[in-house]
């Protein structure tokens, strides 16, 4: 038989254990909190593109900036032939640069660091080569961007043979170069070049550890008679001894 229970057992049991109180969120609170999210979320994103286009302009103004500085032409070695000569009056500095079926060439002048870099790529490697830079006929950049006739065509007339020595080791620390000059050269070997006085490698390779090594012609603006802009060619070769 069932036991029956009475009111006193009823309200013990119901006493006994923790009251616990809930409050239920109302939907305008609701509403309000879902309100701000969104804004803290909006005003984030609106931020980020704020920054981004920031930089996209910052970007297109510097670009513009170091156009304005460069004077680009196309020199012609001959019909088959081209290449490009870029003239930077902010970084005073002129790059040639040469593509043909079996080399490519840059050639750096650096006239603020007075230091004349070339780099060769052949199919046998890439190597970049380091010398002083000779302004005895060479054209700044002030100099070419003064004048309004800018020659493109080679004259057969001015054509120079230099020679140079290159040393044994290359260059441990090539971080003194321009920073043109430092990305060209990036990731492969530097060496010095020692100008020589002969114009021709004819009996100079008298040993049979020295080695005589024709680079390819490029052309570069000179200065004709102390005032003529003309454009010259140049046939560097090199020594190993």
């Amino acid at each position: 038989m069932k036991p029956e229970l009475t009111m006193a057992d009823v309200k013990g049991s119901i006493s006994d254990g923790p009251v616990v109180l809930t409050q239920m969120t109302t939907a305008p609170e609701q509403k309000k909190r879902n309100t701000k999210k969104y804004l803290i979320i909006g005003g984030s994103a609106v931020l980020v593109i704020a920054i981004v286009l920031t930089a996209i302009l910052v970007g297109m103004y510097l670009f513009t900036e170091g156009q304005k500085n460069l004077l680009k032409y196309t020199l012609n070695v001959d019909k088959n032939t081209k290449q490009d000569a870029t003239v930077d009056e902010k970084d005073n500095s002129i790059e040639y640069h040469s593509v043909t079926k079996d080399y490519e060439l840059w050639v750096i002048d650096d006239f603020n660091k007075d230091i004349q870099t070339m780099k060769v790529k052949t199919g046998s490697g890439t190597n970049c080569y380091i010398g002083p830079l000779n302004r005895t006929s060479l054209a700044d950049p002030a100099t070419i961007k003064a004048l309004s006739n800018i020659p493109t065509d080679v004259n057969s007339n001015y054509t120079s043979r230099l020679g140079y020595d290159v040393s044994g080791t290359p260059v441990a620390d090539s971080s003194f170069l321009g920073k043109k000059a430092r990305d060209a050269c990036k990731g492969t070997s530097v060496y010095w070049l020692y100008p020589r006085c002969e114009d021709k490698s004819d009996g100079l390779q008298r040993s049979k550890r020295c080695r005589i090594v024709y680079h390819p012609c490029y052309l570069r603006y000179c200065i004709v008679n102390g005032r003529y802009l003309r454009v010259c060619r140049v046939c560097p070769w090199t020594r190993y001894c």
